[in-house]
């Protein structure tokens, strides 16, 4: 009986080791995530509940004083210090390996903190295969507009036809617009080289949230393009390999990698990476921000 007991013991602990390796190898280690990836760690973004896209979205702007608000707002700081030198405009560009990394998510945090902070901030939604960006700035009430993005570099339209303005955070956008069905031509590259140099003479932080790079291109021309590029990677779900395989393609064509963001960091990992302000702290700032 103990012989059979001690077989069962060592059968089970050998299952859970293997069970411990294939996930390793399958998803970022909670702590090798940062050592595995060869740039430095901008931020660690903690996940955000909500009930709905539009309370996501509008968390910036109803809790300053977050985990996930002072994360974005030291990205922000980092970005202005380290290209924002002279007053010059920065053209950023934010992707991921695959979809549903809350790369979109960031965009629009970080546009609403540097708006907040009174720079002109212009968002593109590059993605004209599945844009979102429209999605969160209006909830869902008007559709996918006919005009954006995608049309600018193919058909020509002028700018002044495809920017809006987010009512609530103040920052203009530009949606994804029409799907496109071919690869961009020579001729649409140099159009939309052309147009972001056009819009750095009237906004200071340009966000380009592009498409992931896993079986798509899209997202190598604007990161060739963009003066900086930051690589999102969700907490425990980007697969290493993949995580790498993206980072030399965008060596490759030319990228200026300014670093990586872990996106949906769980609440026990946020405690031994960083603080927060409690809630009775929180209440303070409250109200000398309101006065």
């Amino acid at each position: 009986k103990l012989g059979i007991g001690l077989i069962a013991v060592a059968l089970a602990a050998g299952a859970v080791r293997c069970c411990c390796a294939i996930t390793s190898r399958r998803a970022l280690p909670r702590s090798s995530a940062c050592a595995a990836i060869p740039l430095p760690l901008l931020a660690v973004v903690p996940k955000v509940g909500g009930r709905t896209e539009q309370t996501v979205r509008r968390h910036v702007l109803d809790h300053p004083y977050s985990r996930a608000t002072e994360a974005v707002r030291s990205l922000v700081m980092q970005l202005s210090m380290r290209v924002h030198e002279g007053g010059q405009p920065l053209c950023l560009a934010i992707t991921s390996a695959g979809p549903e990394e809350g790369k979109s998510t960031l965009a629009l945090w970080m546009a609403a903190v540097a708006r907040r902070g009174g720079q002109k901030v212009l968002v593109i939604d590059a993605d004209h295969r599945r844009g979102m960006l429209d999605h969160y700035l209006t909830d869902g009430t008007t559709g996918r507009p006919s005009l954006g993005m995608s049309d600018l570099v193919t058909s020509g339209v002028r700018v002044a036809d495809v920017i809006r303005t987010d009512p609530e955070a103040g920052f203009d956008y530009i949606p994804a617009g029409r799907t496109i069905e071919h690869a961009f031509s020579p001729v649409e590259i140099r159009r939309l080289r052309a147009m972001l140099v056009e819009l750095k003479q009237s906004y200071e932080l340009i966000i380009i949230d592009c498409p992931p790079l896993l079986g798509l291109s899209d997202a190598l021309v604007h990161a060739n393009m963009a003066d900086q590029v930051i690589f999102v990677c969700r907490w425990k779900s980007t697969a290493q390999r993949a995580v790498m395989a993206c980072l030399e393609r965008l060596e490759a064509c030319g990228a200026h990698l300014a670093g990586v963001v872990a996106t949906m960091v769980e609440d026990n990992a946020m405690d031994v990476m960083g603080y927060s302000y409690g809630n009775r702290d929180i209440r303070i700032l409250s109200r000398f921000d309101e006065q």
